[in-house]
């Protein structure tokens, strides 16, 4: 999942953290240019066009500018360390988290930023001021970058010590940017899904007692129907979310408290959030 590590026991100079797999280059790397390609055009878009440049965009500049990273940096990082270079496992590892902790973030910081929008849009102003929105991104970041390198403390003890709290460590990262990002994404969309099918009642309603006084409103069908298009969009993205997160979860779980085997995870001498 978000903390891979390996065996403290092997040198940092003998060990790859990624396989040397052809299919695998593949893969990550096509994901890799749709990550880049697709972020650059939201960090351009948002960036060059001045009517983009709102405040609640920013939170939308951060996500894109952190995804972007991870698409462009740990793919190139990677090739160099598992072709190239002797890199040390402990600061690529930490530098991955900290890309991945500091996109996960920046998705927590949009979905609330979203969710007082529509739950409390009358007060939306007031509540999501310029100043607020820069220290919720600012915060995001700095707690990424906290969580990620103070790995770096223990992760050079090879003792008893390091590797116990190693393994309290990575149980609270999957309990803070897998399991409650998960049960708060899925909190957040259920509450839009039910204010915006309110919202939908209310406006078929209006709409019906328009038609039968007067003619057809097609401006309120077409705002009815991107609502809706919307919310199956954000529904696919969490359940999407939910599902992958959810898998390696229960991966990490099962390999920190060694209650299933998967040995197929260790071919190359790595494991997710567990030691081979």
């Amino acid at each position: 999942m978000l903390n891979t590590t390996s065996n403290h026991s092997r040198s940092p100079i003998d060990f790859s953290l990624e396989p040397q797999d052809t299919w695998y280059w593949i893969i990550k790397g096509i994901i890799a240019i749709l990550a880049v390609i697709g972020n650059g055009l939201v960090i351009y878009f948002i960036v060059f066009k001045r009517r983009l440049r709102v405040t609640n965009n920013w939170f939308v500049l951060s996500l894109a500018i952190a995804d972007f990273c991870i698409g462009l940096f740990t793919t190139l990082s990677g090739l160099a360390c598992t072709f190239q270079f002797r890199c040390d496992w402990r600061m690529q590892i930490t530098f991955y988290n900290f890309l991945l902790f500091a996109s996960t973030l920046n998705l927590w910081a949009m979905a609330i930023d979203r969710y007082i929008g529509i739950v409390h849009s009358l007060r939306y102003v007031s509540l999501m001021t310029t100043t607020r929105v820069i220290s919720m991104v600012a915060m995001s970041w700095a707690i990424s970058f906290l969580a990620a390198f103070v790995r770096l403390l223990w992760l050079y003890d090879i003792g008893l010590a390091g590797k116990t709290i190693e393994k309290y460590y990575r149980v609270a990262i999957d309990l803070l940017f897998g399991v409650l990002s998960c049960v708060m994404l899925v909190t957040i969309y259920v509450r839009i899904f039910f204010i915006c099918r309110n919202l939908t009642k209310e406006s078929t309603t209006q709409l019906d007692q328009i038609n039968y006084n007067h003619a057809t409103s097609g401006s309120k069908c077409h705002r009815q129907s991107r609502r809706n298009s919307s919310v199956r969009v954000l529904g696919s993205v969490v359940l999407l979310f939910v599902l992958c997160y959810s898998l390696s979860i229960y991966v990490s779980f099962c390999l920190n408290f060694k209650m299933c085997c998967f040995k197929s995870c260790c071919r190359y001498n790595i494991c997710v959030n567990g030691t081979p």
